[in-house]
């Protein structure tokens, strides 16, 4: 009788055990694969008329570094581009309205002072990091014709959170180059510079080309026609300027790169003495038009889709993929994404479910900040999200910093989460916003919920066992 009473109880074990081993199976075989993407923020297809002067601005008037006077009407959109016109103009004093009238292609008579006029347009300060695309087609060369795409912060000129990142500069008198610097900080007078250079077989005017910058706090990155351009200084890594192609800190370094930025669209005349060939007053000067086909900026959004565990298969051969994103020709999410406001954004760290966000440390933030992180504006406690633990869902990600001396930078990604969950999941998972993303809560109160149903089990077992010995001395 003794042995049939212990092989019960052994069979009442099992039976337990086994289905506790079920349900956390049911709670432990998911994985979350996460995955960074591009997606297009804001852009400027140039497809009306008229500039869109919602986000554009015209710049009239002189700069200092070059001979043009810059003119609302050598802006013009049409043909599904933008137009930036510069032309020679013979005027009676240096101060005489350039018009119309005093436009020529020759050079100016005695007594008259030659002059230039072109366009420019900027952007507000609404871009934080990500990825710039364009798409242009220089003018016919000639000396003293200067193309330019670039990008500044909020910092004032030559302070040492001033930044400038130039995309593209070309210059007529060296048609087959096109040069992207990085100007990072700036004392006495100096910025810190590196620069990218890229030299083709033929003319850039001789048709459409496409320039991109990657710019996040792991570096600044430039292509040409989808092909990196490497740097001609700085440490060997020519592909990426970091803080040490600056002899930065990276504290500098990241300051310079975390603030706003707006985003300039010029063609300048160069001026004698720059380094490059200034136009022949004595000869003739014909009217250039540098075209814009678009603009494009994306920022890197985060998607964790969770999937079941598979069952390990033998190794095969996989062949090469081409990646989208940093380094691809054409980001892919540029033809059916729809503009929106642009979000200040940061990049995600890819991983297996979890999305690292910044904390204070030696390289991202002084002594002294305080760090506040939020999903949907419920701040979180846990130093990292593990995305395998949030509902399914759209979130904006939040990450809020406050400087000793009271100031507040922010910064913010999307984050979209479906997951194939199933129920334990679902319940832990609704735990997420109550405990603040603790996960360590959320565990426990998983762990306590798991033993109730051990013992539970266990109780029904011993029932079952109890049920099927009604003679046993129990």
């Amino acid at each position: 009788m003794k042995h049939k009473r212990r092989l019960r109880w052994i069979l009442a074990s099992v039976i337990a055990l086994a289905s506790a081993a079920a349900g956390i199976y049911l709670l432990t075989n998911t994985k979350a694969a996460t995955t960074t993407s591009w997606q297009l923020s804001w852009s400027d297809e140039f497809n009306g008329s008229s500039l869109d002067t919602s986000k554009w601005s015209v710049i009239t008037g002189t700069d200092s570094n070059s001979q043009a006077t810059y003119t609302a009407d050598s802006v013009a959109v049409g043909g599904g581009s933008l137009s930036l016109r510069t032309r020679r103009h013979c005027t009676n004093t240096s101060s005489t309205t350039l018009t119309d009238n005093n436009y020529t292609t020759g050079d100016c008579p005695n007594g008259k002072t030659t002059r230039y006029s072109s366009g420019q347009v900027r952007t507000g300060n609404i871009f934080n990091q990500g990825r710039v695309e364009i798409r242009a087609k220089m003018p016919a060369a000639a000396p003293g014709l200067w193309p330019n795409v670039w990008m500044r912060n909020q910092s004032s000129w030559c302070t040492t959170g001033y930044g400038e990142l130039d995309i593209l500069d070309w210059y007529g008198d060296q048609p087959t180059r096109a040069t992207s610097t990085s100007h990072v900080s700036c004392s006495g007078g100096s910025t810190k510079d590196v620069a990218h250079t890229r030299t083709s077989g033929s003319s850039l005017s001789s048709g459409w080309h496409t320039w991109a910058m990657n710019w996040s706090p792991s570096g600044i990155s430039y292509e040409m026609d989808g092909v990196n351009i490497a740097s001609g200084t700085g440490d060997s890594n020519k592909a990426l300027d970091t803080a040490t192609d600056f002899g930065l800190i990276s504290t500098t370094f990241n300051s310079v790169l975390a603030q706003l930025w707006q985003l300039r669209l010029g063609a300048q005349v160069s001026m004698s003495g720059s380094g490059h060939a200034a136009p022949d007053p004595d000869a003739n000067f014909a009217t250039a038009y540098t075209l814009i086909d678009y603009i494009r900026v994306y920022r890197q959004v985060t998607t964790t889709t969770a999937t079941k565990t598979p069952t390990p298969q033998p190794a095969a051969s996989v062949a090469p993929v081409t990646s989208v994103g940093p380094g691809a020709a054409t980001p892919s999410p540029a033809a059916s994404a729809t503009p929106v406001s642009e979000v200040p954004a940061e990049d995600d760290e890819e991983g297996t479910g979890t999305v690292a966000l910044p904390k204070p440390s030696a390289d991202k933030a002084s002594p002294g900040d305080k760090l506040r992180m939020l999903i949907n504006n419920v701040e979180i406690q846990d130093e990292a999200i593990d995305t395998t633990y949030l509902p399914n869902g759209k979130y904006v990600l939040t990450v809020e910093v406050t400087k000793a001396d009271g100031t507040k930078e922010t910064t913010a990604s999307d984050l979209e989460v479906d997951n194939p969950l199933n129920p334990w999941q679902q319940v832990r998972n609704e735990l997420y916003f109550p405990m603040k993303g603790n996960k360590g809560a959320m565990d426990g109160t998983m762990i306590a919920a798991s033993a109730l149903l051990l013992l539970t089990l266990g109780f029904i077992g011993f029932r079952i066992w109890k049920l099927a010995s009604p003679k046993n001395i129990w």
